[in-house]
């Protein structure tokens, strides 16, 4: 278990999320970047995808719950709503990919579902490729309209990469649940604004679905209602906080966006079968 920390998630958007010094190519939705030597960044809350790949040394990742110590050929593909906090040691270097939610397909989406994160060892062969068809390719001269969806193809094949890697290591296949592509935008949604007041009628109203076919689609699709899906989701994090932080209670009530602190302490005792200060003790 991570040391707790006195932390609220920072909750970085995809243009403010990096260097731009460390900068490899950053445009239309997707910033490539590199980081050399020791370095160690602050808690943050992900509102995009982002991949990290140990190019040399190692490095710890803190992510919700989990703490992955990987070395060369490591990676990690973090998804919107995951909370993740990198150490990197002297002497490493760290490959980057950080991208909006566009660039991921459907299907590539559908085995994501219900993951905050997935970790995959590359081979040393692809490890040192992919940094090299990435540089030759930004090298080769290409205009920006033209070196947009070549970039782009670049990190869907290495998204589809880390998946597959994760699914052989386990021995599942991926794709053998097929939620429907709207829903799987509703689910990103409620993880991005899990501290704010969000209903039924008002995600209906986003995708353009009534709100009774949306609850019936929602349902079919998840196999929870949209309230306890949105307690299910409330809940996950305020377990990864209570674990992590020294924040209170009434303090991660409301950074998971319980209308008031009891209430909090109900769900999640009803949820657990102990009360969030039992938790910690």
């Amino acid at each position: 278990m991570p040391p707790k920390e006195h932390f609220v998630p920072k909750h970085l958007k995809l243009e403010n999320s990096f260097s731009r010094s460390d900068a490899l190519y950053n445009f239309d939705g997707l910033n490539i970047s590199k980081h050399h030597g020791s370095y160690e960044s602050d808690w943050h809350l992900h509102s995009f995808y982002e991949i990290e790949l140990i190019l040399c040394g190692e490095a710890e990742f803190t992510v919700d719950n989990h703490t992955l110590h990987l070395k060369m050929g490591g990676c990690v593909l973090f998804l919107p709503g995951s909370t993740e906090k990198l150490r990197l040691y002297d002497k490493s270097e760290i490959l980057t990919l950080r991208f909006r939610e566009d660039i991921v397909s459907s299907t590539l989406m559908n085995t994501l579902y219900n993951k905050s994160f997935i970790s995959a060892e590359l081979s040393d062969k692809l490890t040192k490729t992919i940094p090299e068809v990435i540089s030759e390719t930004l090298g080769s001269g290409c205009n920006k309209e033209l070196l947009k969806p070549a970039m782009k193809g670049i990190a869907q094949y290495i998204t589809a990469l880390i998946i597959g890697t994760a699914a052989a290591d386990c021995g599942n296949k991926t794709g053998e649940q097929v939620i429907d592509p709207i829903i799987l935008k509703a689910i990103m949604h409620i993880r991005l604004n899990i501290a704010h007041e969000i209903t039924l009628k008002s995600l209906a109203k986003r995708y353009g679905y009534t709100p009774n076919y949306f609850s019936t689609i929602f349902k079919k699709e998840t196999g929870k209602s949209f309230s306890d899906y949105l307690k299910y989701e409330r809940l996950r994090l305020s377990d990864i906080l209570l674990k992590t932080s020294d924040l209170s209670v009434s303090e991660i009530a409301k950074q998971v966006g319980f209308s008031t602190t009891a209430y909090f302490c109900r769900v999640y005792k009803n949820k657990f079968g102990i009360t969030p200060g039992q938790k910690r003790l």
